[in-house]
């Protein structure tokens, strides 16, 4: 089974077999389909736009799609969705369309971010500018492929955040709710650009402090990942301000928390789980705070590893081994881990303290809940902002969590050094608990 379906069939599997289904008819483990169907359906339309302008140009709009469909989680349309129907939103095209335009403003990002940070690998597959040189070559075009590679694939991710824009103002909302949501995507993007541009800026020269590096996490990956696509849904649904402030304040903290994981399967993740180069974001010294918090915790001797070694191009595997073995031995790294499961504890205490601001409760859960021993104000906050919990297994606590505890437990000690069977012991017992 996929591990985005994970979390989605474990809480099936807890309800009554005439369980509720969530969306009105579709349950929630269908949601990923209909926004790939969404996104299909819109680019098809597009291709024969594109193609009637010029056939050959229908190619950029392929090259789109296969980003698309070469895999990824829908953090983003899930999280509008869901923030969208958590604020009382009814399940139908409207909002299907609204959440994929996310996706395409993501493909626009990766697309850009790849030839930006030279990336070999996206998604477990070569990034496009490389597939594109590659292909260049392979046809007897060898002198300007890598030109070529990176020419397109740029032109592929403008095209990417043209369709995005089309595809949100033809989803079927009226312009009073699209006025509402431009503010919150504005936003979104603003905050992904400027979060690149440090990136940029700072990555190969002298390591980064932790209030630069944590900057750039919350603006590239919390802002833009968890808390925009929230703040897009909640404004589609003309969302009161009290359960605005409540999906910005869950939002919050699960982006904390994923920009932290992602910081720790950038560094200790297998590329065959990740589908990303695990050595690039070191090779070139991308700031992140993991780093800054390593170098700020080491003695001398582990600090003249980190700032040896990151950002070394020409560094090799084995060298890089001892980096990422220096940040565990600091505590850096399990400070990181222990974070994260305290981040769902305060999105959750969010959920719970903001419960009235939801609406009414779904009866049939309630009952089920209640039937089971559990007291009915218990219940209604379990049910609270429940739409949610779909999207964040694909995101930080459940299925990403397994492709974390298994990256990380394999070489590191979070507090003191020990030795690596010990370390990862104690590393894996500490994230079965997150």
């Amino acid at each position: 089974m996929p591990e985005a379906a994970v979390g989605v069939e474990r809480r099936r599997a807890a309800l009554p077999g005439d369980a509720p289904a969530l969306d009105d008819g579709m349950p929630v483990g269908e949601l990923h389909q209909a926004l790939d169907g969404a996104i299909a359906a819109f680019l098809s339309d597009q291709r024969a736009r594109m193609a009637g302008l010029a056939p050959a140009s229908a190619r950029l709009v392929d090259l789109v799609e296969l980003a698309v469909a070469s895999g990824g989680k829908r953090l983003r349309p899930m999280l509008c969705y869901s923030a969208y129907r958590a604020a009382g939103g009814a399940h139908g095209p409207e909002i299907l369309n609204a959440s994929g335009s996310l996706e395409l403003l993501h493909t626009f990002a990766i697309l850009h971010d790849d030839v930006m940070d030279q990336a070999t690998l996206r998604r477990g597959r070569p990034a496009l500018h490389r597939r594109l040189a590659d292909e260049r070559r392979a046809g007897g075009r060898a002198e300007d492929a890598d030109v070529f590679g990176v020419s397109v694939a740029v032109l592929a991710g403008d095209l990417a955040l043209v369709l995005s824009d089309a595809m949100l103002t033809s989803s079927g909302f009226d312009a009073a709710a699209l006025a509402r949501a431009l503010p919150s995507l504005e936003q979104m993007r603003r905050q992904a650009i400027a979060g690149q541009y440090l990136d940029l800026a700072q990555a190969g020269g002298p390591p980064a402090g932790a209030a630069d590096a944590v900057l750039i996490g919350r603006l590239k990956t919390a802002g833009y990942s968890v808390e925009g696509p929230i703040a897009v849904g909640a404004a589609l649904a003309a969302a009161p301000e009290e359960l605005r402030s409540a999906l910005c304040g869950y939002g919050a903290a699960v982006g904390e928390a994923f920009f932290l994981r992602d910081e720790l399967l950038g560094l200790f993740g297998d590329p065959e789980a990740t589908g990303k180069d695990a050595d690039s974001d070191l090779r070139r010294g991308k700031p992140t705070s993991l780093m800054a918090d390593a170098l700020a915790r080491s003695g001398p001797a582990d600090r003249e590893l980190l700032l040896g070694r990151w950002g070394d191009p020409g560094a090799t595997v084995e060298e890089l081994a001892a980096l990422r073995a220096a940040v565990a031995s600091t505590g850096a790294l399990g400070a990181a881990a222990e974070s994260i499961p305290n981040l769902e504890i305060e999105a959750n205490d969010v959920r719970c303290s903001h419960a009235s601001a939801v609406g009414p409760i779904d009866p049939d859960q309630l009952y089920y809940l209640e039937t089971r021993g559990v007291p009915p104000d218990v219940a209604e906050r379990l049910i609270v902002f429940g739409f949610f919990e779909d999207a964040i297994d694909r995101l930080a606590f459940s299925a990403g969590a397994e492709r974390l505890r298994s990256a990380v437990a394999r070489k590191f000690d979070s507090r003191r050094c020990c030795h690596p069977d010990e370390a990862a012991a104690k590393a894996a017992a500490r994230l079965r608990s997150a």
